[in-house]
């Protein structure tokens, strides 16, 4: 045991890089910053002394200059007198101002004493805020979730209403859809002895003119009318978009395009054409 503990030591005086490896492994990573941080303070506290004595350079100036002073007022001794209590006075206030320093100084070592204990409760608090964005992050998902599916919802019984009432039957659906994130709401209209179509809804929580013209593109799409058929939906359609709010270029854009436009009050513009899915 003794000889491996002398080989281990002996390791680490000899090998660097197993020294910073067993290092890492001891200490933390708020530790191991910890040198760092000093060595900024220890600057800090360098340019700080310094300024002071650079300060302290100054008053040894001015003290040259003083004596230099007294000299030519030798002969004026009353007028040296009192010059030399003032300097007496300047001195006392030196000593004040050397006091303050030495203060300054020991409050800064306290601090950096301190400083260890702030490292590792700040550590402690990123774990907790983490942990806690963690949690929100999962709720915003969880409300993403529901808003879409009551966008979805809310598409579906503006478009039923609004078909129901120009006489039309619902043969299937709505049903909710997801390809690739391009379409919500699908169902299966016919009205009287006229051929059943179906009804492509993409539903946006807000409804904007890229979105239009975006949808537009895809239904024009070889690939994505491949991922239609592919879930059953062949033949004549017509295309909407639906949103809880519109915006007016995305009216704009639908009637440019013969998409149909709805909002929560119904149908703001109407589809020009059917598109064969074939």
């Amino acid at each position: 045991m003794k000889a491996k503990r002398s080989s281990f030591i002996q390791r680490l005086r000899r090998d660097p890089d197993f020294r910073e490896e067993v290092r890492r492994l001891i200490l933390t990573d708020e530790l191991l910053a910890l040198p760092a941080r000093v060595e900024s303070l220890r600057a800090e506290m360098h340019e700080e002394f310094r300024r002071v004595w650079e300060v302290i350079g100054q008053l040894a100036e001015a003290q040259r200059r003083t004596e230099v002073r007294v000299e030519e007022l030798a002969e004026a001794q009353r007028r040296t007198e009192v010059r030399v209590e003032e300097l007496a006075e300047a001195q006392r206030r030196t000593e004040v101002r050397v006091e303050e320093l030495a203060e300054a100084q020991r409050k800064t070592e306290a601090r950096l004493e301190s400083l260890a204990a702030r490292v590792e409760e700040l550590a402690e608090a990123q774990k907790r805020t983490e942990a806690q964005v963690a949690l929100l992050r999962k709720d915003l998902g969880r409300l993403a979730n529901i808003v879409g599916m009551s966008v979805e919802e809310e598409a579906g019984d503006v478009a039923g209403g609004i078909f129901r009432r120009r006489g039309f039957e619902l043969l299937e659906g709505p049903w909710a859809i997801e390809l690739d994130g391009d379409l919500d709401v699908v169902f299966r209209v016919r009205r009287d002895d006229e051929a059943p179509f179906y009804v492509l809804i993409e539903a946006k929580l807000r409804l904007h003119e890229a979105d239009v013209r975006k949808w537009s593109e895809k239904l024009g799409d070889p690939a994505f009318q491949e991922r239609l058929r592919a879930q059953g939906i062949e033949g004549r359609a017509v295309p909407y978009a639906y949103g809880m709010r519109v915006y007016k270029g995305a009216v704009e854009a639908g009637i440019d395009l013969g998409i149909g436009i709805m909002g929560p009050d119904g149908e703001l513009a109407a589809p020009k054409k059917f598109i064969d899915i074939g």
